[in-house]
């Protein structure tokens, strides 16, 4: 046992890449440094934790796996901002340090369902409270958040609302330079209603495998778009 040993994620990508790397004077690209070994911390809800997916192995580990980082999940189901305001005033919490954390919240959790535009104001709240201790707590961390997605049990009004928060939400870097960006579920798991598309979803609030597949790559692809800010 005292002969075995463990190799990160990314393994494969470095040892594809070594004769590159081990040349005189070799300088990281930006795919380099995306797959370097990031300590993430994760807090949020039951999307966040897996929940739809088998073995509970959701976008988080998803992409987590794809690009060898390394995370600390601490999503708790259910939760709202409320709850998770709780989470990041546990010490516990923000005891290791992180490169990155992620906020994965849903509105519906808040109550987008049956309290309308107060669930969208209260979110909001929360949520900037949530990111300010976060930048309190570990100020070397980049903030992302992780995007508004798809419910069930959603109508139009909901939708309207949904879809007005997310090109709120997306503004919030220029104002909010801790926060790196929002990862964009919307766009590939919306079925222009509010809800779920066909095939993505395990239950109204959670995606399936495939949605989760989804959501991974769209985590994928917004930690591409940031490379050269990681």
């Amino acid at each position: 046992r005292d002969q075995h040993f463990q190799l990160n994620d990314s393994a494969n990508y470095f040892f594809y890449n070594i004769d590159r790397i081990i040349m005189p004077g070799y300088v990281p690209t930006q795919e380099d440094v995306l797959r370097a070994r990031m300590r993430v911390l994760v807090i949020g809800s039951s999307v966040a934790l897996g929940y739809g997916a088998t073995n509970e192995e959701g976008w988080v580990s998803l992409f987590a796996k794809e690009l060898g980082w390394s995370i600390e999940n601490r999503a708790v189901p259910g939760a709202d901002t409320f709850q998770t305001i709780d989470v990041c005033r546990d010490e516990s919490t923000f005891s290791n340090p992180h490169d990155l954390i992620i906020i994965g919240l849903s509105l519906g959790n808040e109550g987008l369902g049956w309290r309308g535009e107060r669930a969208v104001i209260t979110f909001r709240e929360g949520l900037l409270k949530i990111i300010a201790i976060c930048h309190q707590k570990q100020p070397q961390a980049k903030i992302v958040l992780g995007g508004l997605y798809p419910n069930g049990g959603y109508h139009k009004t909901h939708y309207d609302l949904l879809l007005q928060f997310k090109k709120e939400m997306e503004e919030w870097p220029k104002s909010h330079p801790e926060v790196l960006g929002v990862i964009n579920f919307m766009d590939d798991l919306d079925d222009g209603c509010g809800r779920w598309k066909k095939g993505t979803f395990a239950d109204f609030g959670h995606p399936n495998d495939e949605g989760h597949r989804i959501m991974s790559k769209s985590a994928i692809q917004f930690f591409q778009s940031q490379q050269s800010k990681l």
